[in-house]
């Protein structure tokens, strides 16, 4: 079915594409928030490295540290909108019209994704990396790009599936945005938006990279800053890598199960 009605799911992400170009607006509206959150956070650390008198903390300069959390915050825009969709499609009884289409629903929404997180790379994270770069020096070399791509690829993977996972709620509760919220603040936690993962503690910090969140953010802002070694990187991949599989099985799991149970009476 995916191969047959590819030029549909081509399609989706075509028609998204041309509408997001219509709203640019709020795509830098969403850019601007995370970037506030940044701003916040080098408010924050600006003080700690002030209370502490110290020049570094944990490998970490009051530039670099700078540096990480605006990097976070271009690398953590790179996330589908799924959940949010799925809501108001199951709130306006559209769901049930793409479900009877020859088409997959999930693939549905992560073409339009996809085409989202093209407009949103082109116009904010490449220039934002490329104006950081012009001020701290980041890793930028052939291997790298080459893992940072992996990274992006699992990354996209893993919040793709975060977020149909959540959005799969929608047909169960009457509301998710509850839920929504919640996660946001984890995964921000979670994935090194408020302070990088490895100045946690030892204990904390080797249970964090063991959960796929190190993979939405952390790990591709350390690769970017040159902060980890290939050996920290390919672990870190691998085990983003399982959790994908692992997600994806569960995800494909409660789809099927989620198909079984939709009931609607009238809408």
């Amino acid at each position: 079915m995916v191969l047959r009605n590819g030029h549909a799911y081509l399609g989706y992400f075509i028609t998204t594409l041309k509408n997001a170009l219509s709203y640019r607006l709020g795509y830098a509206l969403v850019v601007l928030s995370k970037l506030g959150t940044s701003l916040v956070m080098v408010f924050v650390w600006t003080a700690i490295y002030a209370a502490s008198g110290a020049h570094e903390i944990g490998g970490y300069t009051v530039v670099s540290m700078y540096a990480y959390f605006f990097l976070f915050s271009l690398i953590s825009s790179m996330d589908m909108i799924i959940s949010p969709k799925i809501q108001n499609d199951v709130d306006s009884g559209n769901v049930i019209t793409y479900l009877v289409k020859p088409i997959s629903y999930p693939l549905q929404l992560f073409s339009e994704g996809l085409a989202e997180l093209l407009l949103t790379f082109l116009m904010f994270v490449l220039p934002g990396v490329i104006i950081i770069g012009s001020v701290v020096p980041l890793n930028i070399s052939w291997s790298s790009l080459a893992l940072l791509s992996i990274e992006m690829f699992v990354f996209i993977a893993l919040a793709a599936l975060i977020d149909f996972l959540i959005g799969f709620l929608a047909f169960y509760t009457t509301r998710i945005w509850g839920v929504i919220n919640i996660m946001s603040f984890l995964i921000i936690f979670l994935s090194g938006g408020i302070m990088p993962l490895g100045l946690f503690p030892s204990g904390i910090s080797k249970a964090l990279m063991l959960l796929p969140f190190q993979m939405m953010g952390y790990t591709q802002v350390e690769t970017l800053l040159g902060l980890l070694n290939v050996s920290a990187i390919m672990q870190n991949i691998a085990v983003g890598a399982a959790w994908t599989f692992a997600l994806f099985i569960i995800a494909l799991a409660m789809w099927t199960m989620t198909k079984k149970h939709i009931t609607f009476a009238g809408g």
